[in-house]
């Protein structure tokens, strides 16, 4: 089946080769040192916010850079988040495929997906994705060569938005100089 655009309409199960979900690891250190990886927490992964590194042993599940990562468990359940080099958290899943596909790509086609994945959570206590939600979304997959394109471009927009964020930030600190030298003066 294909929609509109002639591109191939499937569930997100038909492109799944494995979920694999994180464990914690055995060992785990504040500073990293020979044999320990970053441990992917969604802080880190949102905002490179510091974090603990964690001992690669057979327990852990490493993460390669731009792999589709979810959080599976806990309040923000639902989200996606690109992998960085690293030990998948406890809380994390990632995806392999059957296909060949751009890992930006499917990351921007999930994200769009996110609201609704996360609307659809279980549990009463902690709340985590329901597998048969998450396999039955419903997705429009380009052809990859429009795939490569399409991440392209979503991809020089993001940049383009955090140089405009790091450029708001620089600014609002100049001005906090401003203001901070200015009142100084006006309180001789």
């Amino acid at each position: 089946m294909t929609d509109e655009n002639g591109w191939e309409k499937l569930k997100f199960g038909d492109i799944l080769l494995e979920i694999k979900k994180g464990s914690k690891p055995s060992k785990t250190s504040k500073v990293q040192k020979e044999g320990y990886f970053p441990y992917l927490s969604t802080g880190y992964l949102r905002i490179n916010e510091k974090t603990d590194f964690a001992y690669i042993d057979d327990n852990i599940v490493e993460v390669v850079d731009g792999e589709l990562i979810l959080l599976w468990d806990g309040s923000n359940a639902g989200e996606f988040f690109k992998g960085k080099k690293g030990v998948l958290s406890s809380t994390m899943v990632k995806f392999s495929f059957n296909r060949q596909i751009d890992k930006d790509y499917i990351y921007y086609l999930m994200k769009f997906k996110e609201s609704f994945l996360q609307r659809q959570t279980r549990g009463t206590g902690i709340p985590h994705v329901d597998k048969i939600v998450l396999r039955n979304m419903r997705l429009s997959l380009a052809p990859y060569p429009e795939q490569k394109i399409i991440s392209e471009v979503l991809n020089k927009i993001d940049n383009a938005i955090l140089k405009v964020i790091d450029s708001i930030s620089k600014t609002s600190l100049v001005k906090k100089g401003l203001i901070n030298k200015y009142y100084r003066k006006e309180l001789k």
